[in-house]
């Protein structure tokens, strides 16, 4: 993505300029769920446009601001005027304090939480029952209580990153300094080295707990009722080794497990059934036939004379997976593979009498 100078990214996330990633990571997650797509169903078509701008923009300064180099490049760029701004450079070095804050002891850090990957299959009678609480368990990365997280006791400065976190190369090339950031692998980007490992997580800082959530409370219904749909469900992974760092996410894969040649669900939560009834029955029609529905019950429709393949019958007496939504039945007039000597008679006389 091009570096525009001209835009104040900083302002756009919220964010000071000396902000630190995970500063950065925050204000981007809280943003981009605040203006995300999948949040602006219900609102209006300019209400839409707007969040769609603003959420073009939170991406872009995320983009930018995110990376280190880029950063690196937006922050000189914006310090100089670019190098159509130099005009000969007026008495000044552009790249005078290239290296100044280099070493700069920043605050430790950490990385986000874990992301988790969770799969669920969700049965006809789960999404009839959408009102229910379908709740699924899973184990995630948490603080220790023991250490809060630190890994232990006795915190040294890292000699290796001088308590920045960070390691800095710093390199020319041509009339350009290029500055690479990345992590300190000695002290993982803390900034300081345990003496003491706790016990409690042996010096990890989290240990593994068993959480929970509620699917039809956590999940906004249209992922649910379309199969292998893929969310991201914000935060509820893995906790951060600081609580000053946000959770991980958890990515969410929904499948449907049922027969889709016997039950259909669409975007608004009506669920198709569909019914073979014998032909005798479609042709007779009966006020009371009785089937067995999604929830295993026995419950009635109305089946007009002469039925035929895909007429539709509302049911009554069954909703949908949501309020206001139907119970459907698709007819499929089912002809039978043989039939006895008895009922071949009759069918013998129907075509006579078709005959005359």
């Amino acid at each position: 993505m091009k570096i525009d100078n001209s835009k104040d990214y900083y302002k756009i996330l919220g964010i000071s300029e000396d902000a630190s990633e995970q500063e950065i990571k925050k204000a981007y997650r809280k943003l981009s769920l605040k203006y995300h797509p999948d949040k602006q169903i219900d609102k209006s078509e300019e209400e839409k446009k707007e969040a769609h701008e603003k959420f073009t923009e939170i991406n872009e300064a995320n983009d930018i601001l995110g990376d280190t180099n880029k950063r690196y490049q937006y922050d000189q760029l914006r310090k100089f005027g670019g190098f159509g701004g130099f005009g000969g450079f007026g008495g000044f070095n552009p790249f005078g304090d290239f290296f100044t804050n280099v070493n700069k002891k920043r605050k430790p850090t950490y990385p986000i939480g874990q992301q988790i990957n969770l799969r669920i299959r969700l049965t006809i009678e789960d999404l009839y029952n959408y009102d229910k609480p379908k709740i699924v368990t899973y184990n995630r990365p948490v603080r220790c209580t023991e250490c809060n997280g630190v890994g232990g006791t006795g915190q040294e400065t890292c000699g290796h990153c001088h308590g920045t976190g960070m390691i800095t190369e710093i390199r020319q090339q041509g009339i350009m300094t290029i500055q690479n950031s990345r992590p300190c692998q000695y002290c993982n980007g803390t900034g300081f080295i345990i003496k003491e490992s706790c016990k409690s997580c042996s010096g990890n800082g989290l240990k593994n707990e068993v959480a929970e959530f509620d699917v039809n409370t956590a999940v906004p219904r249209q992922y649910l009722f379309q199969n292998d749909s893929v969310i991201n469900i914000s935060e509820l992974g893995g906790e951060s080794r600081s609580p000053e760092v946000p959770n991980g996410d958890i990515l969410l894969y929904i499948s449907h497990d049922f027969d889709t040649d016997e039950y259909e669900i669409d975007e608004f939560g009506n669920i198709y059934q569909k019914l073979s009834v014998p032909y005798y029955e479609c042709i007779l029609g009966n006020d009371n036939y009785t089937f067995v529905a999604c929830d295993r019950g026995y419950h009635i429709i109305k089946l007009p004379k002469y039925s035929r393949t895909g007429y539709k019958i509302e049911c009554q007496e069954m909703h949908g997976a949501i309020e206001g939504s139907k119970y459907y039945i698709y007819i499929n007039v089912d002809m039978p593979k043989e039939i006895n000597k008895d009922e071949e008679k009759y069918l013998e006389e129907i075509k006579k009498l078709h005959q005359k």
